[in-house]
């Protein structure tokens, strides 16, 4: 589904990614773990086309990114962000429904037929009227999530969608990837939650200094690291 080869990204004088390579495949979940500032994000963006890469190239269910092709990947690549950006001033239904009649021309009725079909599926079917000041932060992020499975992506995207949540809400948020993972959505994770990873995750990517450490299942990252860096990042939060 995704093929990455050998790309590189900078910002200045500052190494974002550096050599990154890896294959993402359809149904699989694929965790990416490791310090603030390790490249997570940045490969991310790439994927989805936010960014582009300075050297290396990377494909997109056979199409490969381009500046001309980045807003056709964005419309296979769903993404949710650590910030939850709804429209303040659109009710919880035209949050979802607004993509759907931008980018896939959708009628009204068809947009708000899906759109209450996927607030339902997240929980929030009896808060289409609401917006978003009236919502709990993990109810915000579900109705993100709502937003980017509507336009009925091939791959989701999350960016650390915990990282601003309390742990009852992340506890909400993280049933709803749960569920996605069950129905066999193409997913990559980056995340600080360790429990989690290891338990949703077929793959484990761990980063730092914009390259990929280590890769792994899940056993073989969390129960026996190759890699020094990694055990000592591992290390440092099983003692927290």
């Amino acid at each position: 589904m995704i093929l990455i080869d050998n790309i590189s990204k900078y910002f200045g004088n500052t190494v974002a990614l550096e050599n990154v390579s890896c294959e993402i495949r359809t149904s699989e979940i694929t965790a990416v773990i490791g310090p603030s500032g390790g490249g997570k994000t940045t490969l991310l963006r790439c994927i989805n086309g936010l960014e582009l890469p300075d050297s290396g190239e990377i494909s997109v269910d056979g199409i490969v990114l381009t500046k001309k092709t980045a807003g056709i990947i964005r419309k296979e690549v769903g993404m949710v962000f650590q910030q939850f950006n709804l429209f303040p001033h659109l009710s919880v239904l035209r949050n979802v429904t607004i993509a759907q009649q931008v980018v896939k021309r959708k009628k009204t009725i068809e947009a708000e037929e899906t759109a209450s079909s996927l607030l339902q599926k997240v929980g929030l079917e009896d808060k289409i009227t609401c917006y978003h000041c009236q919502l709990s932060g993990g109810q915000q992020q579900r109705v993100a999530i709502a937003r980017a499975l509507a336009l009925n992506p091939k791959i989701m995207l999350f960016d650390e969608p915990t990282s601003n949540l309390d742990p009852e809400m992340t506890k909400e948020v993280l049933n709803v990837i749960r569920n996605l993972a069950k129905e066999g959505m193409t997913m990559i994770i980056a995340s600080h939650e360790m429990g989690f990873a290891q338990e949703v995750a077929n793959k484990i990517l761990f980063m730092d200094n914009g390259t990929i450490v280590e890769e792994g299942t899940p056993q073989e990252i969390f129960n026996s690291p190759k890699h020094d860096r990694t055990i000592r990042f591992l290390s440092k939060i099983i003692r927290c």
